[in-house]
This record gives C-alpha cells, structure tokens and sequence, in this order.
C-alpha cells in the first residue's frame, strides 16, 4: 500500500471518528480500493447490504458502526504494512482483489503465483451441507492464541441446557473416565497383547472423558475402536476374566452415553460407514497420507512465527495413520478370513475419518483466511502451505486432499483456475 493510500485512508478514519457529517463518497472510494464489501462486513458483524445502504446513501451508519469501520481500516493498513516489512520470499499477498460477488482472490506476489478464487458462499455450504458435515472436530480460530483450534459441533450435544439430563450425562461420562483409567492401570505388560496400545486407547478414552468440553464423535471413535479389538478372541484369551468383565461394562456404559445423550454424533457416524468407497483406487500408502498432511499442518507459521494450528489438529491425524498402518499389519499376518474382513472394514471406517477432517481442514483453512480479520496476519504462511495455488506443488495439501478423494470420491472438490 502506497504512502498516498494510507493518507487517504487515515483522512478518512479521522473523520469518521469525529461528529462530521458521513462521508459517503470518500467511504466508498476507499472501500472499493481496499476491501470487498463482503468481507467488510464480516469484519464488522454486519451484512453486505447494511453497507451497500451507506455507500447509496439509503442510510447512514451510526456512531458505533462508523467507529468499527475505522478499526477496521486500520488493521487493513497494519497488515499492509506488516507484509511489506516481510522479507522476500515470505509470502507477501495482496488480499483483496474482488474477482465477482462474493468471489475473492488471493495473489502470492513473493512466488509469482496466483492463489486461486475462493467463493465465501459456497465454501460456507460445502461446510454445513456435505459429507465435511460428519468430520470428527469441528474448528474456530482463538483470536487470543491466535490459533486453528478443534472444538465439537454444538449439536451433537442436545442435553446442555436441560439440567438434569446435563447431570446424568456428566455424571456417566465421569464414570466411563475413571473406568477407563482403571481398565489402563490393570492391564499387565507381559499379557499376550500389545499392551501399550491397548492402554493408550484407554487413557486417551478418559481424558477426552474427564475434560472439561468432551467431544462427542472422539469418544464415539475411541469407544468404537475399543468395542472392536476388545471384543477379538485373541484379546480375550489375553486378559484375566475381572478385566473381561470390566471391558465389557465398560462398552456397555459407553454406549449408554452415545444412544442416549450423544445421539447426532452417532448418527453422523452412520453416515460416514454407509458411504461407499473405492478400495485401493488412491496410489501410495493410506497411512502415509495421514501423516504427510499432518506434517504440512504442524509447520504453517502463525504470529511470531508460532504454529497457526492447535497441536491436537495434527496428532489426531497422525492418530488415525498410526490407526491405519496398525490394522493393515494385523490384516498381513491374520489367517483368518473373518479377522481379515473385519479389519479391512475398520481400515477402510479409519481412512473415511481422516479423509473427512483432512477435508474439513482445508475448507475451514480457506473460508477464514477471507472473513477472520485475525488471521490477516498469516495469510501468507497459510495460503502457501495449504496448497490453495493455481499449480498443484508436490507435497501440498491439495494433492493429499485430491488423492484422498480417489477413495472417497463424496468429498467436495476443491476450487481451481476455473471455477
């Protein structure tokens, strides 16, 4: 932003706060050069027409509002100024350039390449209106950690605002937490099992259990896993009958809690087992996948350089490869053809899972670097590292994302040059 831009635009924030009257041309010489009116207006708390009023001069904006469009011009300019003290190669980006309605495009001038158009509308339907719907967390950007972070779907938990089922509920999940811990603790290192593992599930089961906001489709996968490999016959002859006993309450109590207070989680994990999917059609290992996306996610940088994205983000899916190289070594050395089916369709349950947050990760990713006015600060880290580009970069995000969708075909595609 030239010294020329920033004068104009400080002129007009130093009317804007004080008793003039509304300068309704300058508003809308300066908002056309700086900003889409979309995302003004997302950065405000308005809609698009409220400002689309002022600049026709149908209405003028009230003390409050004109003082929000000032904040907001000023953290335009911050972050203009922040990417020209970037070094070269930082990935400098010119952010708003309106392509059409609603439509933004992103322009990475540090590499030369485009970033591609990202429809604010349609990436907000793919979110709430696709198979993204039924992914394991869903996200929000912590303006105070200045962070990606996992948080669940509201609606999975229908009981919170009624006071005694809310109890019931705790109650349970407090139970399931403690027998959970308990199960972990009693499990001997020299049984005939991989007992780590078969621990890890467990303790990783209490304390999404004992926190403070469990998320329901996580406790509905770490039970589900559970109720799977404890129910093998090779695990049971493994364990002493108490612990049998134990395991098997405890699968009935965790089921209690999904049937009876986590009902949309539950059904959003039906969803997800009903879908088809096309079996070796992706090239490469499943659970490298997961892996390889995990590690695009842990290294984007955020403010003063520390990780945009919460760390449980990428653990989960380094959980779900670990999950999926797992099953596929015990589908090798199984005899059985029942063990064999049984675990395919668990692998195939585990990818679907990844394949779906990798997805949500993405648009999610997409939709905020356009309406967080707190992520203005790494956008460009983001853009890039995401693979939100024209040219499809070997190892990005966009390629994980594509060859994921092979197997998984439901999955929404992507923006490209075209669209």
């Amino acid at each position: 932003m030239s010294s020329k831009q920033i004068d104009e635009v400080a002129k007009l924030m130093k009317v804007l706060s004080s008793k003039a009257d509304f300068p309704r041309s300058s508003f809308l010489k300066v908002r056309r050069k700086l900003v889409p009116q979309r995302f003004l207006a997302d950065m405000m708390g308005v809609q698009p027409s409220t400002i689309s009023n002022w600049e026709t001069g149908h209405t003028k904006p009230l003390w409050k509002n004109r003082i929000l469009i000032s904040e907001a011009f000023g953290k335009i300019i911050d972050h203009s100024l922040r990417q020209e003290d970037l070094p070269e190669g930082e990935g400098q980006v010119d952010l708003f350039d309106v392509v059409s309605p609603n439509v933004i495009k992103l322009r990475e001038y540090a590499n030369g390449r485009e970033i591609v158009n990202i429809d604010v509308d349609v990436t907000r339907h793919q979110l709430s209106h696709s198979i993204l719907n039924a992914a394991l967390t869903d996200f929000l950007f912590d303006e105070k950690k200045h962070q990606i972070v996992p948080l669940p779907f509201e609606r999975d938990d229908r009981v919170a605002n009624i006071k005694k089922l809310h109890k019931d509920r705790n109650d349970l999940l407090r139970s399931l937490s403690v027998q959970a811990r308990l199960i972990s603790d009693g499990v001997d290192s020299d049984r005939n099992i991989d007992s780590a593992k078969f621990k890890s599930y467990f303790n990783h089961y209490s304390e999404e259990a004992g926190s403070e906001n469990p998320n329901p489709r996580l406790l509905h996968r770490l039970g589900q896993i559970i109720s799977k490999r404890t129910s093998v016959d090779e695990v049971r002859a493994a364990i002493s009958d108490w612990d049998g006993e134990a395991i098997d309450g405890f699968n009935a109590d965790h089921m209690e809690l999904v049937r009876l207070y986590f009902r949309e989680a539950l059904a959003k994990a039906q969803e997800i087992e009903a879908l088809p999917f096309v079996e070796g059609a992706s090239k490469g290992d499943s659970a490298n996948q997961f892996f390889e996306a995990a590690d695009l996610i842990e290294s984007v940088a955020g403010k003063k350089k520390s990780p945009l994205y919460d760390p449980s983000i990428p653990a989960l899916l380094k959980d779900i490869g670990n999950e999926v190289r797992s099953i596929e070594e015990e589908e090798a050395y199984t005899f059985n053809d029942e063990r064999r089916r049984s675990l395919r369709r668990q692998k195939v349950l585990a990818i679907k899972n990844g394949s779906i947050f990798v997805g949500r990760v993405l648009f999610f990713s997409s939709l905020f670097l356009v309406v967080s006015p707190g992520a203005l600060a790494s956008i460009g880290s983001v853009a890039s590292i995401l693979g939100l580009v024209d040219v499809v970069v070997p190892g990005s995000m966009r390629q994980v994302y594509e060859r994921l969708r092979i197997s998984l075909p439901i999955l929404p595609k992507l923006p490209t040059k075209d669209r």
